[in-house]
């Protein structure tokens, strides 16, 4: 039995998009987790009592709620327990989604994560078609956020905190966010806040505010492979990210690596490195059966890895044949939605 223990269970507290209340953002079973709605919940919930239970036994990966991380581990991947390292480095550390506001819908993602995601769906039929669902009731994540009250609740939490990760959704489109950084800013000034963004929007004013900024940058390629990715001109956010750097504001790029850009994944880090600016060494690792990078194909997977200068330790398995036919619908589907062939760039 391997001996396995979690920073984020000892010591730190995730809000999901949903409002939703657990150790770290990487938990399974959401639909079992409780809303948040008061900072005593964060000893009385069965996900903090029993992820605590396996972390002090040394077993965290044997818990229910921590099969994501232990699914990483067994494919070589470095997992969200694994990055985040060992001491005290999440002693009062919040993680936080105020919404799933988004004005992107980006092909790894979905309507749990982005409002942009759920109208896609909503109103595009062969999308609608792939991923299922009839009525607007059978998706579970339509656009939702914490209402005043519950952020009113959370920044009870913020004069103890050393840490802060804002995700989304889009931080910066959701007013909900620019609502809570404005008082977070006058209690706990010297906070460490971490903001993950896609940087379509700069908002330098308010972000100029927080003394121990660093903003984390979503991009998973450069050009026409950041494009049909994510679906949004590449140029405009390249120019936002040189603007914060060069304005001295602490960037870096983390990329998500899928099917989809893993060939161009070197080129994505020359290209920031040639400018200064630092990208994740461990790129988020897409797991969903019609996103993982073996579907490029044993001899194109290897071939990619090797050319890489940072580390990776992904193993090759091969796909199954529904999942590479789910791989090869996505794909149509998206070329469509995109405008352009991804097989083309």
């Amino acid at each position: 039995m391997r001996q396995s223990k979690c920073l984020y269970v000892a010591n730190a507290v995730f809000i999901s998009p949903q409002g939703k209340v657990a150790p770290c953002g990487a938990i399974q079973n959401r639909k079992q987790l409780e809303v948040f709605e008061s900072v005593e919940q964060l000893q009385t919930d069965p996900v903090f009592k029993d992820t605590k239970l396996y972390n002090a036994l040394g077993r965290i990966l044997d818990s229910k709620w921590c099969s994501h991380c232990k699914e990483l581990e067994d494919m070589g991947v470095k997992s969200m327990r694994q990055r985040a390292g060992s001491g005290n480095s999440h002693d009062g550390f919040l993680s936080i989604a105020f919404s799933n506001t988004c004005n992107l819908d980006c092909v790894m993602c979905s309507s749990e994560y982005s409002s942009k995601w759920y109208q896609t769906w909503k109103h595009n039929a062969e999308i609608k078609e792939y991923f299922g669902g009839d009525t607007d009731a059978d998706r579970q994540y339509k656009p939702h956020g914490l209402s005043y009250e519950q952020i009113d609740e959370v920044l009870k939490i913020v004069p103890r905190l050393k840490g802060l990760i804002i995700k989304g959704g889009e931080p910066l489109v959701d007013p909900k966010v620019l609502y809570f950084l404005e008082r977070c800013v006058d209690i706990n000034p010297d906070i460490n806040l971490n903001m993950v963004s896609n940087l379509t929007i700069l908002n330098m004013k308010l972000l100029a505010k927080f003394r121990k900024l660093n903003l984390q940058v979503s991009i998973d390629g450069i050009h026409k492979t950041y494009e049909w990715i994510r679906g949004t001109e590449f140029s405009s956010v390249d120019y936002n990210i040189d603007q914060f750097h060069a304005a001295g504001g602490r960037i870096q790029i983390q990329p998500t690596m899928s099917a989809y850009n893993m060939e161009n994944m070197e080129q994505l880090y020359q290209y920031y490195r040639s400018k200064g600016i630092f990208v994740q060494k461990t790129p988020i690792i897409a797991t969903n059966d019609y996103l993982k990078a073996t579907h490029l194909g044993r001899e194109r997977f290897v071939q990619a890895a090797d050319s890489f200068s940072f580390p990776f330790s992904m193993k090759y398995d091969e796909p199954t044949e529904a999942e590479k036919e789910s791989f090869r619908r996505y794909t149509k589907v998206m070329n469509k939605h995109r405008g352009f062939e991804w097989e083309q760039i």
